[in-house]
């Protein structure tokens, strides 16, 4: 190999054995795919073969031969490894690399890899990653002040994540207080255990990253449009201690045999409650202990797990029967007592006389005793049966415990939170957030791996208020450089006229099928909520496209009637509504919370949204969320909508024409260049390609960069789009239009808000 001409590629930082052959090898370039724009790519460097030399067979672990296996943890040869690819002392490729075949005879012949590098660096090592393990160290004690303290939120502050802003869900705000004769019922209290956390978008992302060596870069998420945004509460039952604390805690006793009372008994009775596996119980951490002499159930809250005060529920069920003669009396009851002092609760099972007649009686006995309890509490169940008469005549009690058992964890005031015991956040990828946070912004990333930055920018020049003119720069980010003469016109070039797409184009969220307000307002104006729609011209396929936000649904919100008087002068404030369609069954604490996830923003504590009701105070300010602010003025706030939003009588831009629009208009424009260039390492290290690319005197956005070999002295084939203008034309394709008249492509705007007669009301016995 020529002395001033070398690749080096390396495994983990050790070099591989390469041959004179492999200064062949070429790497590709592409900022996104070429048919579908919300596909984000990276840099590859396919079937690269090296020999089986030593070396190599030792970095390969010797694929070749099957009687080898591959013994370390994690199977590290059979995964992905940090790998880079230079030239010439240039850096051109820095990922992962991926051991893909082996070939021998008799002898070992050579290994074949995959290279992937820019965005694939930090990708491929976050595909499993969900959201649980990026947010599980988050812990707190839970308390008012914790929660009044959230509002101060403002994205900034790594310790503070999360903010507890006013959200409706399926139950009303103040508890239903059966005093009330006439069944007042208010709605109008927010209660410190009503409230629920809505987590920073922008610490996920800086989490995500984080935990694999790379922090961001980017003005748009350091913008307080950005970094104020959040999403709230769809978990699941925030206050269900579900998790390890569940786990932990929870067992389960059976009764081993169906115990008979004496006659004239007056105490109380062994039911031998057994937490033996082989009787059908359960006790994985000896939380429970049976005691005969005692003819006590206990559970004992370990040091072990400590998990501050929690509330926890106690089920007892027992299969009862009962005999009494004449003038004979029998009492079963069972008695709940905590750290083994006198029975603070009694809870009849049975109870009668027959001074007349005698009767048998078999039913089962379900009973559910909460209290709160810290570490070393106990909490005991006893039966006691009393079989007495003034007659010669018999009675008796025959039990049996169906089980004794912990139904049921929360977290009162006081009690930790912590974000590990969260399962229902395991649902949830990162990437597959971080490509909803992409489909919001039209963001592209672009990846420094040396420096460990990745670059992430809504893809064009973009304004954050209700302004017409972009006052901030995107991805391609209107600089220039000038490839004029690196053109290779030896070769064929061909300048396409785009069409190769559908004509009809609306973006729109994900559906959530537990949002039953959703689906109520959706039915009853025939429309898609928060769905925008563009218009390619005719020259365009003749046919219909939907892209789906990956990650987020729609938000909706009502205004609360009951605050109007609060804040002066009076005003009706507006907050987020997330309520299940199944309204029937609330009995299940995580149907009710359980959402596809929302995106919302979070303006902070202010004066001109109304005033509310929190733990009994009343507030003239109020700690405002929203995905669009409808009341006046909303149209230079956020709008977290697809389409453009009717906010007061103003018009706000929705995300379509205030992140895409740019993208749009050079679609419509169409022309698409594929030439060749001669390029050098350096123009193949600029790792972002965010500039202008000055080709023929016009500005053009390089896309994609095919097959760059760098010690060819060769051309390399690059596809670009021609930089357009938005144009009038561009402004009218944006649907729904508020005309009046609309045209035949138009669609039909309503608001993410629901009528207050939307919103359930108390919940009755048949909801229970």
């Amino acid at each position: 190999m020529s002395s001033n001409k070398y690749i080096k590629i390396k495994l983990d930082g050790q070099p591989l054995d390469l041959t004179d052959t492999d200064i062949q090898i070429s790497i590709n370039y592409q900022v996104e795919d070429t048919d579908d724009f919300t596909k984000k790519k990276s840099s590859e460097a396919f079937n690269i073969t090296v020999p089986a030399t030593i070396n190599n067979d030792q970095l390969a672990n010797t694929l070749h031969n099957p009687d080898i296996e591959d013994m370390t943890d994690g199977k590290a040869f059979r995964s992905y490894r940090n790998g880079s690819i230079e030239a010439n002392g240039d850096e051109l490729l820095v990922g992962k690399a991926f051991l893909t075949s082996a070939t021998h005879t008799n002898r070992p012949i050579s290994y074949q890899y995959d290279f992937y590098g820019n965005n694939g660096d930090w990708i491929i090592p976050l595909k499993e990653t969900t959201l649980f393990d990026l947010l599980k160290h988050i812990n707190f004690t839970f308390t008012k002040d914790v929660i009044v303290d959230s509002w101060e939120f403002n994205g900034r502050l790594e310790g503070l994540p999360y903010v507890f802003a006013p959200v409706r869900y399926r139950a009303p705000m103040d508890i239903y207080d059966e005093t009330i004769v006439d069944g007042d019922y208010k709605d109008d209290n927010m209660t410190a255990l009503y409230m629920k956390p809505s987590i920073s978008v922008y610490w996920l992302i800086y989490w995500g990253l984080k935990s694999v060596g790379y922090q961001i870069q980017s003005t748009f998420m350091d913008t307080d449009y950005f970094v104020r945004q959040v999403m709230p509460w769809t978990w699941g039952n925030f206050l269900n201690a579900e998790g390890n604390r569940q786990d932990n805690l929870k067992f389960l006793a059976k009764g081993t045999e169906r115990v008979q009372s004496p006659n004239n008994y007056d105490a109380y009775i062994d039911v031998k409650a057994s937490n033996d596996f082989e009787e059908g119980g359960y006790d994985t951490n000896n939380v429970y202990t049976y005691s005969s002499v005692d003819c006590e159930m206990k559970w004992t809250y370990p040091t072990a797990f400590d998990y501050k005060t929690i509330k926890a529920t106690f089920n007892l069920q027992i299969d009862w029967e009962v005999l009494l003669n004449t003038n004979r009396e029998v009492l079963v009851r069972v008695d709940w007592i905590v750290n083994g002092g006198a029975p603070i609760e009694h809870e009849v099972v049975h109870a009668s006389t027959g001074p007349t007649f005698g009767f048998q009686k078999r039913d089962v006995f379900d009973d559910f005793f909460t209290v709160e309890v810290n570490a070393l509490d106990t909490i005991s169940a006893k039966v006691y049966v009393k079989t007495t008469g003034t007659s010669v005549g018999v009675s008796w009690a025959k039990l049996e415990v169906i089980q004794f058992t912990i139904s049921d964890i929360t977290i009162p005031l006081g009690g930790e939170i912590n974000f590990e015991n969260y399962n229902g956040l395991k649902n949830y990828k990162f990437l597959d957030f971080l490509a909803g946070i992409f489909d919001c912004y039209n963001i592209i990333p672009g990846t420094d791996p040396v420096n460990k930055v990745v670059l992430m920018e809504p893809a064009h020049p973009y304004s954050l208020d209700n302004s017409a003119t972009p006052t901030h720069a995107g991805y391609f980010n209107a600089d220039y450089l000038d490839w004029n003469d690196k053109q290779d016109l030896s070769k064929e070039s061909t300048i396409e006229l785009y069409r190769d797409y559908e004509r009809e184009l609306t973006m729109k969220f994900k559906d959530d099928s537990n949002d039953g307000l959703l689906k109520v307002v959706q039915e009853r104006n025939s429309t898609t909520l928060a769905a925008a729609k563009y218009v390619f011209p005719e020259r365009f396929k003749a046919e219909k496209k939907d892209l789906e936000n990956r990650f987020f649904s729609p938000v909706m919100h009502y205004e609360v009637a009951q605050w109007q008087g609060i804040a002066t002068p009076a005003k009706t404030p507006q907050m987020i509504c997330i309520v299940p369609e199944n309204v029937s069954n609330t009995s299940n604490e995580e149907s009710q919370h359980t959402f596809a996830p929302k995106l919302a923003y979070y303006k902070g504590v202010v004066s001109d949204a109304g005033g509310w009701r929190f733990d009994g105070d009343e507030y003239t300010t109020f700690p405002f969320m929203f995905a669009v602010n409808y009341q006046p003025g909303g149209q230079d706030d956020p709008i977290l909508s697809y389409c453009d939003e009717i906010t007061g009588s103003a018009r706000g831009k929705g995300l379509l024409r205030r992140f895409f629009l740019q993208r749009f208009a050079i679609m419509r424009n169409g022309q698409f260049y594929t030439t060749f260039f001669r390029l050098n390492n350096k123009d193949a290290t600029n790792w972002y390609h965010r500039e202008h690319k000055i080709c023929r005197g016009q500005r053009w956005e390089l896309v994609k960069m095919t097959n760059y070999r760098p010690l060819s002295e060769g051309s390399t084939e690059c596809y670009l789009r021609k930089w357009s203008p938005i144009t009038e034309e561009d402004y009218n394709s944006v649907f729904p239009s508020f005309k009046l008249t609309p045209d035949k492509y138009d669609t039909k705007y309503s608001p993410l808000k629901c009528l207050a007669k939307d919103v359930p009301g108390p919940l009755n016995e048949t909801e229970l």
